[in-house]
């Protein structure tokens, strides 16, 4: 189980069982994160900036911006 914490513009994710950072997306440039969905091996993360990003979970690469 994957834990999506926000902590100001980034969004820390937490492994439920370890409670280890598994990693760290940032939206530093915007207003900071709103809210996010992890499903399967990505995350959909709406930064203050209005904008969607799915992100892969394994690698950390942005694969698309909405």
């Amino acid at each position: 189980m994957l834990i999506a914490k926000i902590d100001g513009s980034s969004v820390k994710i937490i492994d439920g069982n370890t409670r280890i950072v598994k990693r760290i997306f940032n939206c530093s440039a915007y207003k900071g994160p709103t809210t996010t969905d992890i499903h399967g091996e990505q995350i959909a993360i709406a930064c203050g900036d209005g904008k969607t990003r799915l992100f892969d979970l394994k690698n950390g690469v942005l694969k698309r911006t909405f």
